[in-house]
């Protein structure tokens, strides 16, 4: 521990001690038992924030890995669908994605922050599951294809941008 810092929080606390004399004993109880209470609610506070951070990475953990988990599987798909134009049929679902992300996140932000980070996190995990569910059941579709990879990237994002808010704002001082 840093001396300086403990001497003057001794100093405080000494002029604290002083101040609470000339009103009494009554206030100097008082006074110790306030910066008792503060700081058992700092303390609660910084458990909150670990636990809140230890749910967040556990969270953005899974989506990612869910997310990730699909990747590998989806040119094989394509190119079972499509055959020999399997690569040009993997660019147009790229831009596709790219120009809804473009247009979509910026909204997604907008909205998070307005209306708070939890629904919009929720709504990213319960809308990615649904569309691999549904590449997943209809993998012969090359629209269900274009679907998928079009906003699972947009709903990765309205996950990816609250979780890192909260997490700045845990942490910052």
């Amino acid at each position: 521990e840093n001396p300086l810092v403990a001497e003057t929080g001794l100093c405080q606390l000494h002029h604290g001690r002083l101040f609470a004399e000339r009103l009494g004993p009554g206030a100097m109880a008082m006074e110790l038992e306030s910066q008792a209470a503060v700081k058992e609610k700092d303390e609660c506070q910084e458990r909150r924030a670990e636990a809140s951070a230890r749910s967040l990475c556990i969270a953005t953990g899974m989506m990612i890995t869910a997310a990730t988990l699909v990747l590998p599987s989806r040119p094989a798909v394509i190119l079972a669908i499509k055959g020999d134009r399997a690569a040009n049929t993997m660019g147009k679902m790229s831009a596709a994605a790219a120009v809804v992300e473009l247009l979509v996140n910026p909204l997604l932000g907008r909205l998070c922050d307005h209306h708070g980070r939890k629904p919009f996190m929720l709504m990213a995990m319960v809308s990615n599951t649904f569309l691999r569910a549904m590449s997943t059941s209809m993998q012969s579709s090359i629209v269900a294809q274009f679907v998928d990879r079009m906003l699972s990237g947009a709903m990765i994002f309205a996950f990816q941008a609250p979780a890192a808010v909260a997490m700045a704002d845990l942490f910052a001082k």
